[in-house]
């Protein structure tokens, strides 16, 4: 008799005790089980089990169990079990453990509203969207509440792998809930390796980094009313650069900066530096002046402020990239960076703008506008994206080059500006790259050591943890 069968003739006596003296609780995660492949079909006369353990064995078919109505504790641990659709049925449940398991899919189980704890760590779910219909499990959690450590989830999304260390149940299911609306499983990987951040398009342009405009659309093109208010918002815009003159600096500068954007036809238009430079201008308008305590604006020159930020949204909001940036900045501005990883991104357009040999006029003007901003959201959104597009953009390059050199043909893999730039930021540059998660690491080390500049660098550098948030206690925010 194989150790399956004689595991399976054991949890059928082990089944059989449990019906002979009526008992509510059934545990086959000892020794006797481990080998376990199956549930005894017998186990549907326990109509009367509360709790069942299937910890430690080779069980990966639920079917038998799902008339198990009764049952309010359901034990998976470490088990190959990977469809949950056989417990759908199981509403009297409050508490489920799947760590270790093989589950990816939580859609069949968010009708089990009673829950008040599920344990997933270890789990391959991608997508914890389903839980949020287990309201219990942050209304009134048992002690354990949700768990949900080294899920795929907190591997894709760092912001989960933070939720998931907090410490009290309650307070971790809440935000995680929070975190998840509105939220999409990100795409972190496609044929090439890592997808690009839609936001922000990195180009390589006369052997430089740079980004490509985000010039209106083919619609936009076409509608009257968008040429009419560029054409608007420049003249206004003018007067307002006129008026601020040399009194009133800040404001000054910023206007000239909208000037210079707007001193395009309207096809060549850059829309999200555009709506940036707008967003900085009814900072200072909603402000009245140039910093608080300041001297407050004369009103002629704070109506020609006030009429610059009532037409730039008409001339951007509808813009596929600007809309994007919006929604990025509020799901950061529930989820700011932590001051490591904002101090991170910030070294790192630093550098990046003070090169002008490897970097492009507008990637560094994008930088530079990023470490000036006044408002977090948007200037994190920002780098998140340029940040990833940029080591994304530079790994394929190179594996492109390696390809036609593969082919013997010759070719320059990374410029020498780039490739100087590369090797002289290094430390940084895994810095940043650990930002997106071991996996995005792990590619991107991967896709550098297989060129002789970067062969050594990439060798010695050991793929780390995310940084996790610092401890409310510890901020000195």
């Amino acid at each position: 008799m194989s150790d399956a069968e004689t595991a399976y003739k054991a949890a059928e006596d082990e089944i059989e005790s449990v019906r002979a003296n009526g008992g509510s609780m059934l545990d086959l995660s000892g020794e006797d089980f481990i080998a376990l492949t199956s549930v005894p079909d017998s186990i549907a006369q326990l109509t009367a089990l509360t709790r069942l353990d299937l910890n430690r064995t080779q069980v990966n078919d639920l079917t038998p169990i799902a008339q198990l109505t009764a049952l309010t504790e359901l034990d998976l641990d470490n088990t190959q079990v990977s469809d949950l659709t056989p417990i759908a049925q199981l509403t009297a449940l409050t508490g489920l453990t799947l760590n270790g398991t093989q589950v990816s899919d939580l859609t069949p189980i968010a009708q089990l509203t009673a829950l008040t704890r599920l344990t997933l760590n270890g789990t391959q779910v991608s997508d914890p969207r389903p839980l949020t219909a287990l309201r219990k499990l942050a209304e009134s959690p048992n002690i354990f509440g949700l768990s949900f450590a080294d899920i795929a989830a907190t591997r894709l999304d760092p912001r989960i792998g933070e939720i998931a260390e907090t410490e009290d149940p309650k307070e971790r299911a809440v935000e995680l809930f929070a975190y998840l609306e509105g939220w999409e499983p990100p795409v972190e990987f496609d044929e090439n390796g890592p997808a690009p951040d839609p936001l922000i398009d990195v180009e390589t342009t006369d052997d430089r980094l740079e980004i490509a405009d985000s010039n209106p659309s083919e619609a936009e093109r076409d509608d009257q009313l968008k040429q009419v208010l560029h054409t608007r918002l420049k003249a206004r815009n003018t007067d307002l650069e006129r008026l601020a003159g040399n009194e009133f600096f800040m404001l000054c500068a910023k206007a000239r900066s909208l000037t210079a954007r707007l001193d395009s036809n309207f096809d060549d238009l850059d829309m999200v530096n555009i709506h940036l430079d707008v967003e900085e201008l009814t900072r200072l308008k909603d402000r009245g002046a140039e910093r608080d305590g300041d001297e407050r604006f004369p009103q002629e020159l704070a109506d020609a402020l006030a009429d610059v930020v009532s037409i730039g949204p008409g001339l951007t909001l509808d813009n596929r990239a600007v809309e994007i940036l919006e929604e990025r900045k509020r799901r950061f501005a529930a989820n700011r960076p932590t001051a490591a990883q904002q101090a991170t991104h910030d070294d790192f357009s630093a550098a990046v703008a003070q090169n002008p040999a490897a970097i492009g006029d507008r990637l560094r003007a994008l930088e530079t506008q990023v470490l000036e901003r006044e408002d977090d959201s948007a200037g994190a959104a920002t780098q998140d994206a340029a940040h990833r597009n940029i080591l994304i953009k530079v790994a394929r390059v190179a594996l492109a080059g390696l390809n036609k050199v593969l082919e013997n043909t010759a070719v320059s893999i990374v410029s020498p500006a780039v490739t100087a730039f590369l090797v002289t930021k290094w430390p940084m540059i895994t810095e940043v790259a650990a930002l997106y998660g071991p996996g995005f690491q792990t590619w991107f080390l991967s896709a550098m050591s297989d060129f002789t500049a970067f062969a050594g660098l990439a060798a010695n550098t050991q793929p780390r943890a995310i940084q996790r948030p610092v401890k409310p206690e510890e901020d000195e925010l």
